[in-house]
């Protein structure tokens, strides 16, 4: 999957300056489907992972700033962002 700066990493890293904010994120190795589709039963489980998230706030802040048509049934920011 692609990150707001590329492709993701394998594993999560855990410091507080370990890097870009999305490498700490939950989501980290989770399929995609969990975060993007139009199957409502995942997009909760996606909303579930980000839930535990320690990068909610800085991933909320970069889906705002996303284009409209990206924000159509996602999850990003610990939300489910149901477009229509």
């Amino acid at each position: 999957m692609v990150t707001p700066h590329g492709p993701r990493p394998a594993q999560p890293r855990t410091g507080p300056d370990d890097g870009p904010w999305w490498q700490r994120a939950a989501c980290i190795g989770a399929p995609s489907e969990l975060f993007v589709g139009n199957r409502s039963a995942l997009l909760a489980m996606g909303a579930e992972v980000c839930s535990t998230c320690p990068v909610r706030e800085p991933c909320a802040r970069w889906a705002a700033r996303m284009p409209q048509p990206y924000k159509v049934n996602v999850v990003a920011g610990g939300r489910v962002i149901v477009g229509y």
